[in-house]
């Protein structure tokens, strides 16, 4: 446990009935990093929607991590500096380079204005290349790299830094990066290198927790700086498709009590103080694999079990949240 954490344990969200445990969020960024630097391999930390809040970034930079993407520009009040990650036509992306690296979408209109603006700041701005993969997310065919290193140059000239090749894999299909492709990004960022020296990106960066279940089977180099981007192992603790990682917990709960108790015959219906806005109904069969659900509503939740298997009045639980319950969840609180 880091020591900066032994006092804080969980804190609640929002003044909500929702939980981050702060020990366990270190724990699980130890964990993955482990993982990854058994194979030479940095970490971004993937920090987006309402998981984006001071409490889990200030734990993510106190556990030595440099580089974290967010999605909202506003994040950036917290941290100095300033990085810049473009796209094509958009969404551009933005971070800071000097203590942590937070990235976020922002249209190219506004990097124009943020570049003017930092023209005369001692930190130049980072270039950051998305990828276009078999996901079709938004990104560069690889045919296209070098023309937009040259027009990036052109437009931004010595107030960039071109980081790094970026793809993401395993976001939307689950799957792992394919290996010819793969070869093929690693092959054009010696290409680059040849061609453009200093002004050519210095690391490749691959985005998904999936890819976390294939570190024995995906070729590295150890010659080219590789960067996987992880949210959900960190979050979460679990690969998705995968389970968990070991090592590795949930980091978000909700507390929540037994409101109502009533038997009928040899069963027993009970209601729960949270609703769907906390949790979804796949993780409530998972907590209480013996009660029938009835009804889900927003804020409560109504089961029915045998009598003997019932909790009792009042009583407390604390139940973890999976990635996708906090999803559900953090944006309202």
């Amino acid at each position: 446990m880091t020591k900066q954490f032994e006092k804080y344990g969980r804190i609640s969200v929002g003044q909500s009935r929702v939980f981050l445990d702060r020990c366990v969020l270190s724990a699980n960024i130890k964990a993955v990093t482990r993982s990854l630097d058994s194979k030479g391999l940095g970490l971004r930390a993937v920090v987006k929607g309402g998981f984006q809040r001071n409490e889990i970034l200030s734990t993510i930079e106190a556990e030595g991590i440099t580089s974290i993407a967010v999605s909202d520009l506003g994040m950036l009040n917290s941290f100095s500096g300033s990085v810049l990650k473009l796209y094509p036509s958009a969404p551009p992306k933005l971070a800071t380079p000097d203590r942590s690296q937070i990235v976020t979408e922002v249209s190219l209109e506004t990097i124009r204005q943020y570049v003017n603006r930092k023209t005369g700041n001692k930190h130049p701005l980072n270039l950051d290349i998305p990828v276009l993969t078999h996901e079709r997310r938004e990104g560069l065919e690889i045919a296209e790299i070098p023309g937009f290193i040259e027009k990036g140059i052109r437009e931004f000239g010595s107030h960039v830094n071109i980081r790094s090749l970026q793809a993401n894999f395993g976001c939307v299909q689950s799957t792992l990066p394919n290996d010819t492709f793969l070869a093929e990004i690693f092959e054009t960022f010696r290409v680059l290198k040849r061609r453009f020296g200093g002004a050519a990106p210095s690391s490749v960066s691959l985005g998904g927790s999936q890819l976390l279940a294939g570190l024995d089977s995906i070729q590295f180099y150890s010659d080219i700086n590789t960067e996987f981007r992880i949210g959900e192992t960190i979050l979460a603790g679990t690969i998705p498709n995968a389970g968990p990682l070991k090592g590795c917990l949930p980091v978000f709960s909700v507390d929540t009590t037994v409101l109502q108790k009533r038997t009928r015959g040899p069963n027993c219906d009970f209601v729960l103080d949270i609703g769907s806005t906390h949790i979804s109904k796949q993780s409530l069969t998972r907590h209480f694999p013996k009660a029938e659900i009835l009804s889900v509503s927003s804020e409560i939740c109504v089961f029915s079990c045998q009598t003997d298997m019932a909790p009792k009045q009042f009583q407390k639980f604390t139940l973890p949240l999976s990635y996708n319950d906090c999803l559900r969840s953090l944006p309202n609180l």
